[in-house]
């Protein structure tokens, strides 16, 4: 079932995953690249709820298909998101000209949760937290992410297997282009999705990045 409000992603955000989508379901063809053929110095524009909806629903009708559990939905959901997050980096930095790439990780999450978040879902991310035993740990918290607002499903009678199962957070997408671009930025994670303050994007960096942070604050 799909539920339409009044809100907005970016075009850029859009036409990335309508590329995506065209190609997972009809291969790759010809005219599919078109859907990217545009400027990038061209002022950013929005894209009304509904449309992204749509094709949001389609693609976790598609992570449902043939799996057994839904950690396997999350990880399809995540591995789509990386494929968007990787992709809109270079259009955000190239838009947003006063931002430089930072290398200080308190800097990058902050950018993250601001910039590059409201690029993409014409909001910034609600709330930033670092674990308070396990320094590798931050938590970006969004309260209602826009891709839970509007996608509700449930499961048919004779699926036990999957009703036993913890709930579908389908916000795993969002935490596939939370890593993607950290990683790609260097800062290697990894990120969950889950159901923390509405939704906590779990980021677990690789010891590498600590190490690297007490290295800069020694200089």
């Amino acid at each position: 079932m799909v539920v339409v409000h009044n809100y907005c992603v970016s075009i850029d955000l859009f036409h990335v995953f309508l590329n995506r989508f065209v190609n997972m379901n009809y291969g790759n063809p010809k005219n599919s690249a078109a859907i990217l053929e545009k400027s990038l110095t061209k002022l950013r524009g929005d894209v009304n709820i509904a449309s992204f909806a749509y094709l949001f629903v389609e693609l976790v009708k598609y992570s449902m298909r043939n799996v057994s559990s839904m950690d396997l939905v999350q990880k399809r959901l995540s591995d789509f998101g990386k494929f968007v997050g990787e992709r809109m980096i270079d259009v955000v930095y190239l838009r947003d000209k006063s931002t430089k790439r930072d290398i200080r990780l308190y800097n990058a999450l902050i950018f993250l949760k601001s910039n590059f978040w409201k690029n993409l879902f014409n909001k910034e991310a609600d709330e930033l937290e670092r674990d308070g035993i396990d320094e590798n740990i931050f938590y970006m918290i969004e309260h209602e992410p826009i891709v839970n607002r509007f996608t509700r499903f449930t499961y048919e009678e004779k699926d036990e297997k999957r009703k036993t199962s913890a709930p579908l957070n389908i916000a795993a997408f969002n935490a596939g282009i939370v890593e993607a671009f950290l990683s790609t930025i260097g800062f290697p994670c990894t990120v969950t999705a889950t159901w923390y303050k509405g939704t906590a994007y779990v980021i677990k960096f690789d010891e590498s990045v600590n190490i690297r942070e007490r290295q800069l604050d020694n200089r």
